[in-house]
């Protein structure tokens, strides 16, 4: 049994001047991303199917100048079942973003076994984000928020598709490029 996600790379383009240093800081090693595709199980028979589901969504994919750029400015902190808390900036609403993220369930929906059913809710109530910490616990918390900035205005692109399939989850294994399956916009 393997497990996989699908995640949208964003090449940040403007950012405040905190934000580089405090993500290499607290940040993930995949980088900045949004993820459009909770992680879910996948049996190992069923990988060829899902690659050519998301290549065939791609192809029949438009997107003008073959990007997504997105305005990043809303700073929200969401904490787990577990108490732990992850720090987040919101983007602003955009239309392609979202088509996308529907799209990529609507081919996957067979596929929606997730390893961690409290993500289930990221999935269906889509807010893109990127996370600039996560997994802090109250007192890691307190010293991480003094650490940020007051503005939080960033922007992005986005103009690769990851689709994810590992052993076993976690931003290392999602770096690993012998993991990934890159889909161009």
């Amino acid at each position: 049994m393997k497990i996989f996600a699908v995640v949208a790379k964003v090449q940040i383009t403007q950012q405040p001047h905190w934000l580089e240093g405090f993500f290499q800081k607290h940040g993930t090693t995949f980088g900045y991303h949004v993820t459009l595709k909770q992680v879910c199980y996948l049996e190992e028979r069923n990988i060829q199917d899902v690659k050519h589901r998301l290549e065939a969504f791609f192809r029949s994919l438009s997107v003008s100048d073959h990007k997504i750029e997105l305005s990043f400015d809303d700073l929200v902190v969401d904490k787990d079942a577990d108490g732990l808390e992850t720090m987040m900036i919101d983007a602003k609403e955009n239309r392609i973003i979202n088509e996308l993220q529907s799209g990529i369930l609507s081919c996957l929906k067979p596929y929606d076994d997730f390893v961690n059913t409290g993500t289930e809710k990221y999935e269906k109530n889509f807010k893109p984000h990127i996370t600039i910490a996560s997994n802090l616990d109250p007192a890691q918390y307190e010293s991480v928020r003094a650490e940020l900035g007051r503005d939080y205005f960033c922007k992005g692109v986005i103009n690769e598709i990851y689709l994810i399939i590992a052993d076993k989850p976690g931003a290392e294994e999602g770096a690993k490029p012998e993991n990934q399956t890159v889909y161009r916009l």
